[in-house]
């Protein structure tokens, strides 16, 4: 199985924090099973991005190079 980018969910008492980590998918259903908040990140926004790039032009980039489009 390969292993996909998530985002997990830590909830404190006073803040939550979202922690990227890279898991298969068996492992982010078992978190789900144990009450963790965990999200798929799909395409990631870097802030060097210039203004004059569209987002979705950067994210097809992205889905191209990362194969998406063969799964």
């Amino acid at each position: 199985m390969s292993k996909i980018r998530h985002s997990v969910e830590v909830k404190g008492r006073g803040h939550t924090w979202s922690v990227p980590t890279y898991i298969t998918e068996q492992t982010a259903q078992d978190w789900r099973d144990d009450g963790l908040t965990v999200h798929a990140i799909e395409n990631t926004i870097p802030y060097w991005l210039p203004l004059w790039i569209p987002t979705r032009l950067w994210c097809a980039v992205q889905d191209f190079f990362n194969f998406k489009w063969l799964r």
